[in-house]
């Protein structure tokens, strides 16, 4: 049996194009907010404040998507694995599997 046959999303890539536009949109809002956290005139506690709860919200974030991530390909990869085993039990205990292996036998 094939892998790709039960899951042709099994060799799925990210274009480069993709990868590009993630970073570029990180560096970006990441570039604003630090521009914008230095140039508004506030307080120096304010300003770190305000600093430390963005990093935290990023790292947040990462974990977050690093948690969803695992848990969508453990899902993935246990219903590969059922559908594995699913198909090799059909397959050895099918009944009409020995007329279609050996037609000259009768019962």
């Amino acid at each position: 049996m094939r892998l790709n046959s039960i899951d042709p999303m099994l060799n799925q890539k990210d274009t480069t194009a993709w990868i590009f536009q993630v970073y570029a949109a990180f560096v970006i809002s990441t570039g604003s907010f630090a521009a914008s956290l230095y140039l508004l005139p506030m307080d120096n506690v304010v300003r770190s404040q305000l600093g430390i709860s963005y990093v935290f919200s990023i790292s947040a974030s990462v974990s977050l998507t690093k948690t969803i991530r695992d848990n969508h390909e453990a899902r993935k990869r246990q219903a590969l694995i059922d559908a594995i085993i699913t198909d090799k039990v059909i397959t050895e205990n099918h009944p009409l599997i020995d007329l279609l292996e050996n037609p000259k036998i009768s019962k």
